[in-house]
């Protein structure tokens, strides 16, 4: 009984701690796309503070099959694409997004 218990409590905490996340990073329940495309609208990187975090919206798999991000070695392009791995990952694993809402994850 007790080891089905401490399961069980586990289970109700993980539960928590993910709606608990998705409260606090005001994060979305994305849609799943069974053709392989990605539309995150305003998505933003789930580990930097948002009120530093800059959104982006990013298209892939429908008119765009590849990405080409360029620009001065300031970060920016590192994190677009941070934030496209983790938020994808996060879809798989059952997570809300910090994307706005109608956003599609593959």
């Amino acid at each position: 009984d007790i080891q089905n218990n401490a399961k069980i409590l586990g289970h109700l905490d993980f539960v928590n701690a993910k709606a608990k996340m998705a409260h606090d990073t005001k994060a979305t329940l994305p849609l799943l796309s069974q053709a392989g495309q990605v539309v995150l609208k305003k998505a933003r990187h789930p580990l930097i503070d948002p009120k530093k975090a800059v959104s982006n919206d990013i298209k892939l798999g429908q008119d765009y099959h590849a990405i080409v991000i360029t620009g001065p070695n300031t970060g920016g392009k590192t994190i677009t694409l941070k934030t496209l791995g983790l938020i994808q990952l996060m879809g798989q694993s059952g997570m809300f997004i910090p994307a706005a809402e109608g956003s599609t994850i593959a």
